[in-house]
């Protein structure tokens, strides 16, 4: 699958099979390459042990990836396929999906691939390369559902002051939703180990909804 690859730098130096391989190991991408002709597929190593297989335990079968495959992805997939060789048959297909491990969890992972060519401008095959981004998407999950939770305290809060008191001004709201959100937001932060770039993301949330408050709170102080 990947014989002959060779990565050169100043023409001298190269990359041996061994060194890729190991590469590879340590990056834990999984690679992947489909003949159109023979309809034969190939894995490395990698790919079984993303799922929590030995490689000896699956078929190297184009069956097994779509037995494995979410139900809810398999169509999607498909419908991404289609618009790729429509509009972009030469490009780069990306997509992430859910596999069922060998435990029969759902792991998310993430595809890039591409159609190989002869001189004839025949496709030959596909060739692709696999990661786990589970934890990318389990982070993803915990900020939109911090998102969801500020906005009900939003909504709370904007509920409380037209029911309760109509003289109750922007400043005052502000203060007190900006006190809470702080605390939930540290509570977050500690929780989930939150920082560099999702912590980036996450601020951006907090920015977003003082855009989006009720209230006119950077005008003159009327609702």
């Amino acid at each position: 699958m990947i014989n002959n690859f060779q990565v050169q730098q100043n023409g001298s130096n190269q990359f041996s099979q061994t060194e890729i391989s190991q590469a590879l190991e340590i990056s834990g991408m999984a690679i992947w390459e489909y003949d159109l002709k023979t309809k034969k597929v190939k894995f490395n190593e990698n790919w079984f042990l993303l799922i929590g297989y030995d490689s000896d335990e699956l078929p190297s079968e184009a069956d097994t990836f779509y037995q494995l495959l979410h139900p809810d992805d398999k169509n999607k997939l498909e419908d991404l396929k289609k618009q790729h060789l429509e509009h972009n048959p030469h490009g780069i297909l990306e997509f992430q999906y859910r596999m069922k491990t060998k435990s029969g969890n759902w792991k998310w992972l993430r595809n890039r691939s591409k159609l190989i060519y002869n001189e004839y401008g025949e496709p030959l095959k596909w060739v692709g390369s696999i990661l786990d981004i589970s934890r990318l998407k389990e982070s993803e999950n915990q900020v939109i559902q911090k998102n969801q939770h500020i906005n009900s305290v939003v909504n709370s809060l904007s509920d409380i002051i037209y029911e309760i008191d109509e003289d109750y001004t922007p400043k005052n709201f502000f203060h007190d939703f900006f006190e809470e959100a702080e605390k939930e937001l540290i509570t977050f932060y500690k929780d989930f180990e939150i920082k560099g770039d999702r912590q980036k993301l996450l601020n951006g949330v907090v920015f977003e909804l003082a855009a989006q408050c009720p209230l006119n709170w950077n005008g003159n102080g009327n609702r």
